[in-house]
């Protein structure tokens, strides 16, 4: 089978978008190339509540290893988001404090999950939470290797990155902020109070085949250095790349410590995303090097470019011009 000559679709590798290119989905992050090594993410979803953003750089390429090295640094200030939360409650979401020791529990019905919780009888209560200024940091190593070279019968595949990674927060102000127990958010949540997160991951992406892209990654957080709660997840993605857009769906589990009991959650994923600017690489059976040309933009003298990419049998490739 013959695969489909275009670069893959990724977001959480070493590579950086191309310069002057655009990003966006529904749930992935708005990214912008800034340069060919440097660029910058928000997840615009949340800003207006949790405003972020998050810039990723590519330092080098060690070329006998085939090995992309980038970092990835972000900050976050979701002193709104709580806020709000704590005042609207939300789908019900119900936020609580656990204390050391506290051996008198209750039980609590959070309406989003519609599971019970066991919570201390000297929670916090929401009125009388303390929500300072917070500023939460993020810093990230990545490092990447497409372990099968492009080849003149296929483009490059399996690109696997390594993170590793660290969050923690700093504080203005007096605080009294429960704990949020939410799935997932669990783990994230405990970077507010005075915790420290870190994480490692391992991605792989790659051709399924001539119109599928894959992404399956998985990923351990540990909160503060002794482990003293841990979420172990995993993500499954098949990609529909059509030029400026791409269709993508998936799952994700996740397995995790909690107050009460471990738990094993499963959640389907869906998102659409949409690139701008794109350059497209043309390597013609009649041309001996290739060359960038702007979507949509025609030679001087051409009339119909699709009609000489179907005369010509060539396959449009998007990205730089090296192999990664």
């Amino acid at each position: 089978m013959a695969f489909a000559q275009y670069d893959l679709w990724t977001i959480g590798t070493a590579k950086t978008l191309p310069h002057k290119q655009f990003e966006i989905g529904v749930f992935s992050p708005l990214r912008y190339g800034i340069t060919r090594f440097w660029e910058v993410q928000t997840f615009h979803t949340f800003d207006a509540l949790f405003p972020n953003i998050r810039t990723k750089i590519h330092w080098l390429t060690i070329k006998k290893l085939g090995l992309l090295v980038a970092t990835r640094h972000g900050f976050c200030y979701p002193t709104p988001g709580i806020k709000y939360i704590h005042e609207n409650e939300p789908f019900g979401i119900e936020w609580f404090d656990f204390y050391p020791g506290g051996l008198h529990v209750r039980r609590i019905k959070a309406p989003l999950f519609s599971k019970d919780y066991p919570v201390p009888l000297d929670y916090v209560p929401m009125n009388e939470t303390q929500i300072p200024k917070i500023y939460t940091f993020a810093n990230e190593l990545l490092l990447s290797r497409m372990m099968i070279p492009k080849s003149s019968c296929k483009p490059a595949d399996m690109f696997v990155t390594l993170k590793l990674g660290i969050a923690f927060s700093k504080f203005d102000g007096e605080r009294s902020i429960p704990q949020v127990i939410e799935p997932i958010l669990y783990s994230r949540s405990t970077v507010l109070h005075d915790s420290v997160l870190w994480y490692v991951g391992l991605d792989i992406d790659g051709h399924l085949n001539a119109y599928l892209d894959y992404c399956v990654d998985f990923d351990f957080y540990s909160v503060d250095w002794d482990v003293k709660d841990y979420s172990v997840e995993h993500k499954g993605l098949i990609i529909f790349p059509i030029k400026r857009f791409s269709i993508v769906a998936g799952y994700k589990l996740a397995y995790g410590t909690y107050p009460d009991k471990n738990r094993l959650n499963f959640y389907p994923l869906l998102d659409i995303t949409y690139r701008f600017g794109l350059y497209f690489r043309q390597n013609g059976l009649f041309r001996k090097s290739p060359y960038k040309r702007k979507f949509g933009e025609k030679r001087k003298g051409e009339k119909d470019y699709e009609k000489i990419l179907d005369d010509t049998k060539q396959e449009d490739e998007t990205g730089d011009e090296d192999d990664f």
